[in-house]
């Protein structure tokens, strides 16, 4: 598909020129599509340059400046050029070109000039008088990030219903390099007309990107834990502190879950601790599917699944975990609650203890898993906002010493949602072999994390 997008000064004869040449085109051809962005004539010039100087382009500063986006992510967008570039590709490849009169076409600009007033008005209007949900998004260029947008931007969050506000969307990028992906992906975001996103914004710093935040989500795809990742969770942690609102969520899923949350909590001392979620549904979801698979059931039929711990070395828990649909000796589809406990329908105790583990062996690029990845944080945050999971699920949450874990750390526990909060289940009867587990998982975690602060300190 052929995506144009042309930029241009509300008050210039030649943007209106070359998008009617555009709308023409989009009206013949199926596979071509067009995005218009208007822009005063007093913006013009610093936004050009900004524009400019982010995708390495040279041009000579005329408006309009049309380039094509590269829609599949794959690289930056090409620089076309102004108006007669765009007349002459069109003509060309498409034998269309534009043959109103100059009069008709300073017309067209006057009204452009008029609309751009008015629209500008009505959004600034529209956006003063919504009750905005901000979420911010960082490493937003990642395969992970995108698939998850989409899903977060269609409603799937609820939060013009639970919420009663309308979505702005803050995309982050460290690298000035990935800009152009961002940008692309922004206009992607806005032509998709999402009832409930109301403002998408791609930031290079961090300042910008959590200031008033509602919900905050960081994806870590970096296998590193040296001292720069440790030092730009810190200044993210700093940042926060400053910008977000107070009562904002901050969710950290990908590599490293508990000891980057860890870091951000010990830096970020104006959040509440309980604000702070590192997410372990991506291994949970893994176990669930290989007890589904073993079972011939759907994955969604097994619950209450405990993953304990930190990522790499968490620990499966299955001695709570039941099965719905499975075919045993007794069977009673018509009780919607009827299940069966895991440990009493899965004789291979060498598989259930062995095997199901290594299931979740940590990836070395979770973006090969950014479908299953994204689908898990989105479920996790479904859970967080508008409760769907029921019964009990993993979360890494500060430990304020359940199950023997040193407080202060970040450990996934069992937890379930209500009366809108997470609740720790505090009063599971663990056998004396899990026991010993979670006291050595703590010792080692509280090992890391010291270790940690004195490489960053």
């Amino acid at each position: 598909m052929a995506k144009y997008v042309i930029a241009g000064k509300s008050d210039c004869p030649f943007y209106a020129r070359a998008e009617m040449v555009a709308d023409e085109l989009s009206l013949r051809l199926a596979d071509f599509s067009v995005h218009k962005i208007v822009l005063k004539p007093e913006e013009w010039d610093e936004w050009l340059l900004k524009l400019c100087e982010g995708r390495g382009w040279s041009y000579n500063g005329d408006s309009p400046i049309i380039w094509r986006e590269l829609i599949n992510r794959g690289g930056k967008g090409i620089l076309l050029g102004g108006c007669n570039d765009f007349l002459e590709m069109a003509k060309g490849y498409y034998g269309l070109t534009c043959m109103k009169s100059t009069e008709t076409l300073k017309l067209i600009r006057d009204e452009n000039e008029e609309t751009k007033k008015i629209t500008e008005k009505e959004e600034q209007t529209k956006l003063s008088s919504k009750n905005l949900f901000k979420i911010s998004v960082t490493n937003a260029h990642s395969k992970i990030s995108y698939n998850l947008l989409s899903h977060i931007c269609s409603g799937k969050l609820n939060i013009g219903t639970v919420k009663n506000k309308d979505l702005s969307l803050s995309l982050h990028c460290v690298n000035k390099d990935m800009h152009d992906l961002l940008d692309g992906t922004k206009m992607e975001l806005q032509d998709c007309a999402y009832g409930e996103l109301t403002h998408v914004s791609v930031e290079t710093d961090t300042k910008s990107t959590f200031e008033n935040s509602d919900l905050v989500i960081f994806i870590n795809e970096s296998e590193d834990l040296g001292r720069n990742t440790l030092q730009k969770f810190k200044n993210y942690a700093l940042e926060i502190n400053r910008m977000v609102n107070k009562e904002a969520k901050i969710v950290i899923a990908g590599k490293h879950a508990m000891l980057t949350c860890y870091v951000l909590i010990h830096f970020c001392t104006n959040i509440p601790k309980e604000n702070f979620f590192a997410l372990s549904r991506f291994e949970e979801n893994k176990i669930k599917a290989a007890l589904a698979k073993k079972l011939n059931i759907i994955t969604s039929c097994i619950s209450n699944v405990i993953i304990w711990g930190n990522s790499p070395d968490f620990i499966i828990d299955h001695s709570f975990a039941t099965a719905k649909g499975y075919e045993g000796s007794v069977w009673a589809p018509h009780i919607g609650e009827f299940s069966y406990a895991i440990n009493d329908i899965i004789y291979e105790k060498m598989w259930l203890n062995e095997e199901l583990p290594l299931t979740i062996d940590a990836p070395k690029n979770i973006a090969d898993f950014s479908l299953s990845y994204s689908a898990a944080i989105l479920s996790q945050l479904q859970d967080l906002m508008t409760p769907c999971c029921g019964g009990i699920f993993s979360l890494g949450l500060v430990s304020k010493g359940w199950y023997g874990i040193p407080e202060g750390l970040v450990f996934s526990f069992p937890v379930t949602y209500e009366n809108n909060k997470v609740n720790v289940v505090h009063d599971l009867d663990v056998n004396e072999s899990m026991k010993s587990k979670l006291k050595e998982a703590g010792e080692k975690l509280q090992k890391q994390c010291n270790e940690l602060l004195e490489s960053i300190n």
